[in-house]
């Protein structure tokens, strides 16, 4: 049996049903609309929501964990600005999620043991202000948050695998002395 499968462009599918998330895996690599270009805010609510987390948009008053409140818009109208993946099942793969939120100041992924490289912080390097990487038993190397320049406050507890751990701290500390570094 042969499938016939219709091409939809980007607006068509974009004014039908389809997720954020379904679109912007669906759009081809190097694609104009690719992740970064479509809603990022929208396609990062909607994979920590789904994932079972929350969310907190700039100049709203209460965290989101119901997927039908994500607010609707064009993209520049609504930013995200705090995530919390506290505890569930986030990987370092998911973590692509966070290109293009460039009003991310916070960020909790205490306890999601499957996310193991920081590199993938480094698309809010220059927003992001709070982290917190506790209980993530799994990462061994925090020199990339060198590059957060914002960062005010990381939580690192129960991190036992971070490679020379005090000396990488201490290090840490010289280059971020604005932040509040929680062992």
């Amino acid at each position: 049996m042969l499938f016939h499968l219709q091409t939809l462009s980007f607006d068509e599918c974009f004014n039908s049903n389809f997720t954020a998330v379904g679109i912007c895996f669906m759009a081809p690599h190097g694609n104009k609309h690719s992740l970064h270009n479509c809603c990022c805010f929208r396609v990062a609510a909607e994979w920590i929501l789904r994932c079972g987390g929350a969310v907190k948009f700039k100049n709203f008053e209460k965290w989101i964990q119901n997927y039908n409140a994500i607010p609707d818009g064009p993209k520049g109208k609504f930013f995200l600005e705090a995530i919390s993946a506290k505890g569930i099942s986030v990987t370092t793969g998911g973590l692509q999620h966070l290109d293009g939120l460039q009003h991310l100041r916070l960020l909790n992924v205490n306890s999601c043991v499957y996310v193991t490289n920081m590199n993938k912080l480094l698309p809010v390097k220059e927003s992001l202000e709070e982290l917190d990487i506790g209980n993530c038993v799994a990462i061994s190397d925090i020199s990339p948050l060198f590059e957060l320049k914002k960062l005010r406050k990381l939580v690192l507890t129960n991190t036992p695998k971070i490679k020379q751990r005090e000396e990488t701290i201490a290090s840490l500390q010289k280059r971020l002395p604005d932040c509040v570094i929680e062992e």
